[in-house]
């Protein structure tokens, strides 16, 4: 579930940024585009922060270096039980 909700805050993130450069982007009508891309990424960023503390809470993170290595691990295992 937090992959699904950092993947959510990622998203908003990138559509804000991508928002935010259309803001004030003129029509041939003499209006202009205004998105809420500031507030999309205010969202996303607050909702990462808000997931990282909900990840801490529900135990230790693995390290770098154990992320690293346990796919490894698994191909190995893998290799051995096909082998």
């Amino acid at each position: 579930m937090l992959a699904y909700e950092m993947a959510l805050a990622e998203a908003k993130i990138a559509l804000g940024s991508a928002r935010r450069k259309l803001a004030g982007f003129p029509l041939p009508d003499g209006g202009s585009i205004n998105y809420d891309g500031g507030d999309l990424v205010t969202e996303g960023e607050k909702a990462k922060d808000e997931i990282v503390e909900k990840a801490i809470s529900y135990g230790e993170p693995l390290g770098m270096w154990q992320w690293a290595i346990l796919p490894l691990v698994a191909l190995a295992e893998l290799a051995q039980n096909l082998a």
